[in-house]
């Protein structure tokens, strides 16, 4: 056997040997505000029992891993004031995302995979805060949405007030939000991606209702010159106008640079108290968008 050859083979042993204890040292982590054991984090009996609890990083949850919260056996409220606002502290890795998901996706799901809830109790701070990289964020059950997020702040004239941040304005990339319902709030989601890397953030089957600030969906980025840096699909995005405002309202999703918008579905609804603009179900600026299949209905 020739030198090259047996290179190439040590090059796939050297990479199949780390992928695999990448693997293994992948650690589930759990979260359960009503856990009375150690409140380590390491199993249902002694998960941590709040947000700030939540340890992150070499001695908690890193690459690789995942965070199980608990649903309850029927559903589980996690309210700000009690287990405060949950802010992503760690990042992943191109081949080792960081999961959050629902604890109907755990181990051993009995008791805990009811419907997870953030309610942020008419708070101002985003219920999820996720300012770093390859974080996924998983409400699905079976198909179904398991998880949801509502009552952030919400007053006349528009506050900014957001339900998911994955952005402060700085780009992160490897974001995947999937299967939450999102209602009752003034912004649902804020996004910037990493110019020109595909993929960089995944949106898809959410259901966003009850919006009444600027917007359900803010995807931003400067200079992609590629579509596909954002994907948005599968989505359903409930819009408000206000008849007596000449329908003022929040648009479904604003955007720019790198989108691709598909197989989402738009609905408009009569409304009152909403923000103070004309409502769009898709605006944007025309760089680099493609569409696909956009299903509208109006009621």
């Amino acid at each position: 056997m020739d030198r090259k050859k047996i290179y190439i083979i040590l090059v796939i042993l050297v990479f199949g040997v780390g992928s695999l204890v990448s693997d293994l040292f992948a650690t589930d982590w759990y979260v359960d505000n009503t856990a009375a054991g150690h409140n380590n984090g390491t199993s249902w009996s002694d998960a941590w029992t709040s947000f700030s609890g939540i340890v992150w990083g070499t001695n908690g949850v890193k690459a690789g891993d995942t965070l199980y919260i608990s649903g309850g056996s029927t559903f589980k409220t996690h309210t700000a004031t009690s287990d405060g606002m949950f802010t992503v502290g760690a990042a992943g890795t191109s081949g080792n995302l960081i999961t959050i998901a629902t604890g109907t996706k755990s181990p051993s799901p009995t008791g805990h995979n009811g419907r997870v809830i953030f309610d942020a109790a008419n708070s101002y701070a985003a219920p999820i805060v996720c300012l770093r990289n390859y974080v996924k964020i998983d409400g699905e059950k079976s198909g179904t949405i398991n998880w949801e997020v509502r009552n952030v702040y919400r007053r006349a004239p528009y506050s900014g007030a957001v339900a998911v941040a994955l952005s402060n304005g700085n780009p992160h990339t490897g974001n995947i939000v999937t299967y939450l319902s999102i209602h009752d709030v003034e912004d649902a989601i804020n996004c910037h991606a990493v110019t020109n890397t595909p993929g960089s953030v995944e949106i898809s089957y959410c259901q966003i209702y009850n919006v009444i600030g600027d917007h359900a969906i803010h995807a931003t980025g400067t200079a992609a010159t590629q579509v596909g840096v954002y994907l948005i699909f599968h989505n359903t995005i409930t819009i408000r106008g206000d008849p007596t405002q000449s329908c003022y309202g929040p648009d479904g999703i604003q955007g720019t640079y790198g989108l691709d918008i598909y197989n989402n579905t738009f609905n408009a609804e009569n409304a009152t108290i909403v923000g103070a603009q004309h409502p769009d179900f898709n605006q944007f600026d025309f760089h680099l968008v493609e569409s696909g299949t956009i299903n509208s209905m109006v009621i």
